[in-house]
């Protein structure tokens, strides 16, 4: 009797450890023949699932943009007050921090090598806006394109110049941020 393949199944494993590999390595370092040693397939059975390199990529992107986005958890509650929103941002960022370095090496790796393509471009545009998504889960649709730029911006000084920056100044940044531009209909503070 033939074995049967849930390929649905090896296709999203074959996608999740190509992100590991990609993550580590980078994108332009990797070829297709090398992908299929280290994750232990048959170079013919990796195209199969994928026809380039690329596609790879893109399916690895999406698996790690949803562990990335699902980081961050709104919490629990009809209205979320500041305090509940900085302590589930907090959460996310830290999350993120410990591959920052590598995704950052490996977006501007990717970057490089499909400068002007705009199909990538709308990759990461997509990205971005499932990050964008998860976040406005918590602080609402208008403050989510702001907190997103300051965990990016936050993240990348982390990466520049290490744990000298550290996260009670982002904590103290992003509550700030929430209560310069909460309205009082939409923040119930909580007592710290």
């Amino acid at each position: 009797m033939p074995k049967v393949v849930d390929h649905e199944k090896l296709r999203g494993e074959v996608a999740e450890g190509a992100a590991q590999l990609f993550l580590r390595r980078g994108y332009s370092a990797l070829g297709m023949r090398e992908i299929a040693e280290q994750l232990g397939v048959s170079k013919s059975a990796l195209y199969h699932y994928f026809p380039s390199k690329r596609a790879l990529f893109d399916a690895a992107g999406r698996v790690a943009v949803a562990r990335m986005a699902s980081a961050f958890i709104r919490p629990s509650g009809p209205e979320v007050g500041i305090d509940a929103a900085v302590s589930a941002i907090l959460i996310g960022v830290k999350a993120l921090d410990a591959n920052a370095r590598d995704e950052i090496a490996l977006l501007i790796d990717y970057l490089r090598t499909v400068e002007g393509d705009a199909a990538a471009r709308r990759g990461i545009a997509e990205a971005n806006a499932a990050l964008e998504t998860s976040i406005a889960a918590i602080v609402g649709t208008a403050k989510a394109s702001l907190v997103l730029s300051l965990c990016y911006g936050f993240l990348l000084q982390r990466v520049l110049a290490g744990e000298s920056v550290d996260f009670a100044r982002f904590e103290n940044e992003l509550r700030e941020l929430l209560r310069v531009s909460a309205s009082p209909s939409r923040w119930a503070t909580s007592p710290r």
